[in-house]
């Protein structure tokens, strides 16, 4: 619910603006390419939205955003969207 209600928000600043690009840079700390509930509603709101992620944009520079060396876990949970690609 909290993830809906925050897309829904950002959309709905985006539809106020929408003569302006559009850039939203966070820690979802979800993995986007997963297949779980956060991660669909993410991705649903990407492809709605017709915004871009920037990791995929610059696949040559793609890295984990979270690393912990201890437990043995690292994930790209940090993302940077945009509207336009240019």
């Amino acid at each position: 619910m909290i993830c809906t209600d925050l897309l829904a928000d950002i959309w709905s600043r985006r539809e106020c603006f929408s003569d302006c690009e559009c850039v939203v840079a966070d820690d979802f700390n979800a993995v986007l390419d997963n297949n779980n509930a956060v991660s669909q509603c993410l991705t649903n709101f990407l492809n709605d939205c017709s915004l871009v992620r920037c990791d995929d944009l610059f696949l040559s520079q793609k890295a984990d955003t979270y690393v912990n060396i201890a437990l043995g876990h690292q994930s790209q949970i940090d993302y940077a969207l945009v509207s336009n690609t240019n």
